[in-house]
């Protein structure tokens, strides 16, 4: 299937994404992680977070065959979906995911994760006040 669209691969990575996703855990997870990630970030391109938000779920269980793990990544695409998630108005979920990134950026001593993932939560809607106990 990469051969076919050998000179398209951006405007097809949907369709592979999805190809290399169906033949998980036995095909290879690189491969799928990388094709869904760029699908996700051409449909934020061009203003489909509906899509880039299913998608992004979709690689985050493909992240999930891969060994051994790899927080970073998870945590990039986690705070890719949060993005995606805030942009349709899923505060909630805009800020869980963002709040399991910081998680995971901290456990890494990642800063640039970690402040990425705290601007995140900046933009999210609060209550004038009130103390979120997960920032600590």
């Amino acid at each position: 299937m990469e051969r076919a669209y050998e000179s398209s691969l951006a405007e097809h990575s949907s369709e592979l994404g999805h190809h290399f996703f169906e033949a998980l855990p036995a095909g290879s997870v690189r491969k799928a992680i990388d094709y869904l990630r760029a699908a996700a970030e051409r449909a934020t391109t061009s203003l489909a977070y509906e899509d880039s938000i299913g998608i992004y779920q979709k690689t985050l269980r493909a992240l999930d065959y891969e060994q051994p793990s790899s927080p970073e990544m998870r945590t990039l695409i986690l705070l890719d979906l949060a993005e995606a998630e805030h942009r349709v108005g899923r505060s909630e979920l805009s800020h869980n995911d963002f709040i399991e990134a910081r998680k995971i950026a901290r456990a890494t001593k990642r800063p640039e994760l970690i402040a990425r993932s705290v601007l995140g939560i900046g933009l999210l809607p609060g209550t004038p006040g009130a103390v979120d106990y997960h920032y600590q």
